[in-house]
């Protein structure tokens, strides 16, 4: 899996970053990983970001977000620049013990936007920004479940955001 990873241009990271970024390549589907027990709760939202909001993203940068970011919050603070990168504060590490995976579509110009103005391009913001197959994303989320349970001992337990998440941004964006 490394060696397809690094044959894609993607640096192996650790057991459950690899098998995410591996799924992305398979599927074309970005998913993002979480250590859980530093999320900071179990309740997992997506919402805009507030206007000058700020967040240290994985690459240690601190970005100041605009209301048409979208995140990914423990229902408070934001854990993720949806569709771009995942935030320090839940980044996974050697001591995770628990992974939230998160697999969405997410809108191709609000990503686009807010990859842009963070100047922050990533493989993920590519694809998205593209447009993803709506039918590939459970697919991908089931095969990195499967890798998940199989290559690291992972027991997986599912929980799946409401479609009211879905109305909010539809009509906000």
């Amino acid at each position: 899996m490394q060696l397809r990873l690094i044959a894609a241009g993607i640096r192996p990271i650790s057991n459950v970053v690899d098998i995410a970024n591996y799924v992305m390549i398979e599927y074309g589907q970005p998913l993002h990983t979480f250590d859980f027990d530093t999320f900071g709760s179990d309740d997992v939202r997506v919402r805009l970001a507030e206007q000058g909001e700020k967040m240290i993203t994985l690459d240690g940068q601190e970005r100041k977000l605009a209301d048409t970011d979208i995140l990914i919050t423990n229902g408070k603070a934001a854990a993720a620049v949806a569709g771009v990168m995942g935030g320090e504060s839940s980044e996974v590490t050697e001591a995770t013990k628990t992974v939230l995976l998160e697999f969405a579509i997410f809108n191709p110009i609000a990503v686009r936007r807010t990859s842009s103005r963070l100047q922050l391009r990533t493989d993920a913001s590519s694809r998205y920004e593209k447009g993803l197959d709506r039918n590939r994303v459970v697919a991908a989320g089931n095969r990195a479940a499967e890798l998940l349970a199989r290559l690291a001992g992972a027991r997986v337990c599912w929980v799946a955001l409401s479609s009211k998440v879905r109305a909010l941004f539809r009509n906000r964006l």
